[in-house]
């Protein structure tokens, strides 16, 4: 397995106890713009699953880098605090900022397994906006409906339906695949 930084083969190794080393490391104001090293730490303490990162992310989420606030925000939503949800949502409806450090698809699979009560309405609510003239929507439409298929919930069955004849470019049979798990068979409970 190859790790991106140290910050994610303690995540991997579930080492809290560097919790502290990384909090340290961004004491100071966040840069402005792409980090590597703060994006590899965002990524980890959400994964970590330590509540005492709860309020760097949430500076994180504040930060002047779209991308920062993206990933601080969907790490919250792992450790389970919820105050980067409009930040989520926004990113979600956002295609014109859909780069390399910030996949809408990524999102969509975090707001999925979040276990959020919204998350369901929030998914359908992106499916109805789908442009598959935009490459990014085409990417983020396996997603939701994979995610969707995956929560089981029954209202996704029409709109998922409505993609039965769309020819996806690596995913043959994703449409039935997914009706078939709402329609009770392979179903993974809703949450």
């Amino acid at each position: 397995m190859v790790f991106f930084s140290g910050a994610q083969a303690a995540a991997a190794m579930n080492l809290t106890e560097v919790l502290d080393i990384y909090l340290k490391m961004f004491q100071g104001d966040l840069p402005d713009d792409y980090n590597s090293r703060l994006s590899a730490a965002i990524n980890c303490l959400g994964k970590l699953g330590d509540k005492r990162a709860v309020t760097f992310l949430q500076r994180c989420a504040d930060s002047a880098y779209w991308g920062t606030k993206v990933e601080a925000a969907q790490a919250l939503l792992a450790l389970g605090d919820a105050s980067g949800w409009d930040l989520l949502e926004q990113a979600l409806g956002d295609r014109d900022r859909d780069w390399v450090y910030y996949c809408r698809a990524g999102i969509a699979r975090a707001v999925a397994e979040s276990g959020d009560p919204r998350a369901v309405d929030l998914l359908l609510k992106v499916l109805e906006t789908i442009d598959v003239d935009y490459e990014c929507d085409a990417q983020l439409l396996e997603a939701l409906i994979e995610c969707l298929a995956e929560i089981g919930d029954p209202r996704s069955e029409e709109p998922i339906r409505k993609w039965q004849h769309y020819e996806f470019e690596d995913r043959d049979g994703l449409v039935e695949e997914a009706l078939t798990k709402l329609e009770g068979r392979d179903v993974v409970p809703s949450r």
